[in-house]
């Protein structure tokens, strides 16, 4: 394991660093700027994420990337007092994992992680914590999510581009858009729909969970079949 003490911030800008996993305590963070790589090799194991794990620019070209051999898990520290943490793209950063590889994200105690801002997320991900576009691009692409937790756009933008399936929760906030370019019918939680929020629909979407709208915009685009969108009831 490769540990962050409090109050450093260590910075990976070339090539390839590799740890079995991390732990990022509090008050610490860990920058991936362009062109760095970081590599967490150890299977099935936990890296722990008490400060901040951000995708920075540098002086580099190419999106710096968070890279998984194995299945993993990312979790917040325990005890922690405060209420989120975050992986964050400062610019876009690439979450990729090698074939049939799974990320879960899960925390321990009542601070909940985050990927927010500007993320490419290609590997599979059970996302049982947060996965928001704040302020930025978070990007669903390549292969398989699912999960129990929270799928957000506020004042940014989610891009659905892949299958995505489970009992998470939909939310589209204050100019915030989610915008699903693929067919979702294998979702099964709630969709809110908040006000200056807006659910854009280049695909067909279907859940059983209850829909919460609050003066938002939920819009079909023009398609041959048309699009639909379906709730609370049975999904094809």
């Amino acid at each position: 394991m490769a540990y962050i003490d409090a109050g450093f911030h260590v910075k990976i800008d070339v090539n390839t660093a590799k740890a079995k996993s991390i732990e990022i305590a509090e008050d610490a963070d860990l920058s991936l700027e362009r062109d760095g790589i970081l590599t967490l090799h150890g299977d099935g194991v936990t890296s722990l994420i008490g400060g901040d794990l951000k995708f920075v620019a540098g002086s580099g070209s190419s999106d710096p990337v968070l890279h998984f051999t194995n299945n993993h898990t990312l979790s917040t520290i325990p005890n922690l007092q405060i209420p989120a943490r975050k992986v964050l793209g400062e610019v876009q950063g690439v979450v990729r994992g090698d074939s049939g590889k799974v990320l879960t994200l899960t925390h321990s105690g009542s601070s909940r992680l985050a990927l927010m801002k500007n993320l490419l997320i290609e590997i599979a991900l059970v996302n049982n914590e947060v996965v928001n576009g704040d302020y930025g691009t978070n990007t669903l692409a390549d292969n398989l999510k699912s999960g129990s937790g929270l799928w957000k756009a506020t004042n940014g933008t989610l891009v659905v581009n892949v299958q995505v399936e489970g009992g998470g929760t939909w939310e589209v906030g204050a100019d915030g858009t989610i915008e699903v370019n693929m067919d979702l019918s294998d979702i099964t939680g709630a969709i809110h729909v908040r006000n200056g929020g807006t659910l854009l629909l280049n695909a067909s979407m279907c859940s059983p969970g209850a829909l919460d709208f609050e003066e938002g915009v939920i819009e079909l685009a023009a398609a041959t079949p048309a699009i639909t969108f379906s709730i609370g009831g049975g999904c094809p």
